[in-house]
């Protein structure tokens, strides 16, 4: 009878395998360096970061920038803080026989893939938020750092897909919450300028007060749609 202890074993013995057939037959010294740098990139979300500020600034761009953001703490938490010290998975090159680290021992444990996590958090929220000339290559990139994490045999195969669910599923998840949170706030300024409409509805009055009525209705139209269109920047 398969039991779940089997299932958990032969997957990390697939994973071992993988790794090992990565050094045997995809490692290249001339390709060990740019990979490296590659992975190097990731170290603490500090690409992703700096990404989310610059992408902060311009109008169009800030809503991608702030979800980004979100979506790298959360990662952190989840992620970094929780799952890795949890499961507490010991890093491939201290268990596979015969696997060759090519950068410095990691301070943590393995599973999931920190490097996976951040970059899909942010990368999904840039591609889906951002014109394609920006969130295309965002994606590319979280795709080379995630990868990069097997070629250097720091992480396992699962570790990295897991990572990249995870990062995928925390930009699904703040993108949600601020749809709902601006949502909600749209809704209430939209009744609270009905209610002054109703109030100063020129039906209810005659003469000079029709007129003042009517003026003020027209500024309270202006301002809901001067609210709205601020907030549907962001």
């Amino acid at each position: 009878m398969i039991t779940l202890d089997t299932v958990i074993q032969q997957l990390h013995i697939w994973d071992g395998q993988i790794l090992l057939f990565i050094q045997e037959h995809l490692r290249m010294e001339a390709l060990n360096p740019i990979v490296i740098a590659i992975t190097n990139l990731g170290n603490m979300g500090i690409v992703w970061i700096v990404l989310s500020i610059v992408l902060l600034f311009p109008k169009k761009t800030r809503r991608a920038g702030l979800l980004s953001l979100l979506a790298l703490l959360g990662s952190l938490c989840v992620t970094n803080f929780l799952l890795k010290n949890y499961v507490a998975r010991v890093r491939p090159y201290e268990v596979v026989a015969g696997l060759q680290c090519l950068i410095a021992a990691q301070p943590d444990w393995s599973f999931p893939s920190g490097h996976a996590s951040a970059s899909f958090a942010s990368a999904v929220v840039i591609y889906k938020s951002c014109p394609r000339g920006i969130g295309v290559p965002a994606l590319v990139l979280a795709f080379a750092i995630s990868l990069s994490r097997l070629y250097v045999g720091v992480h396992y195969p699962s570790d990295v897909i897991v990572g990249m669910v995870i990062g995928t599923c925390l930009c699904q998840f703040v993108n949600h919450i601020h749809d709902q949170f601006f949502t909600f706030h749209i809704d209430i300024g939209c009744r609270f300028i009905e209610n002054i409409n109703c109030t100063v509805c020129p039906k209810q009055c005659s003469g000079n007060h029709q007129s003042l009525a009517l003026a003020t209705g027209q500024v309270a139209c202006f301002f809901q749609q001067l609210c709205l269109q601020s907030i549907l920047r962001l």
